[in-house]
């Protein structure tokens, strides 16, 4: 969810993303949505894990390239995106997400982001 909220007396929610473009936004003023948005975002601002706040790499550790595609994914970056940022095509970048995962021991995108936070390689 990505959202703005400004001094707690407004908030900006994006309502149709595209690739690097908002098309429309919802934006609300001093309302019981306001109040709920704002702890939204408290309750998950105090569960967020820190970067780098895991255990130091052990043998394996990603190379500076792996971590870079971590951090992207971590981001909420798609294939397409990383591959973009990357320079390179977003089969490779899938291709390369696939391998981190498997380097991790793990099946999902979401369980490569925890287990790389877990051994300190975000």
């Amino acid at each position: 969810m990505k959202m703005m909220i400004v001094d707690r007396a407004i908030a900006v929610v994006p309502l149709q993303v595209n690739e690097r473009t908002v098309e429309s936004s919802l934006v609300v003023r001093e309302s019981g949505l306001l109040t709920s948005l704002i702890r939204v975002f408290t309750d998950l601002w105090h569960s967020a894990v820190s970067f780098g706040s895991g255990s130091a790499p052990a043998d394996g550790a990603p190379t500076s390239a792996e971590r870079r595609v971590l951090a992207l994914l971590a981001s909420g970056a798609t294939d397409e995106g990383i591959g973009r940022l990357m320079g390179f095509s977003p089969r490779t970048a899938h291709r390369r997400v696939r391998d981190l995962a498997a380097k991790l021991g793990v099946e999902t995108r979401f369980q490569a982001g925890v287990q790389a936070v877990r051994q300190g390689w975000l």
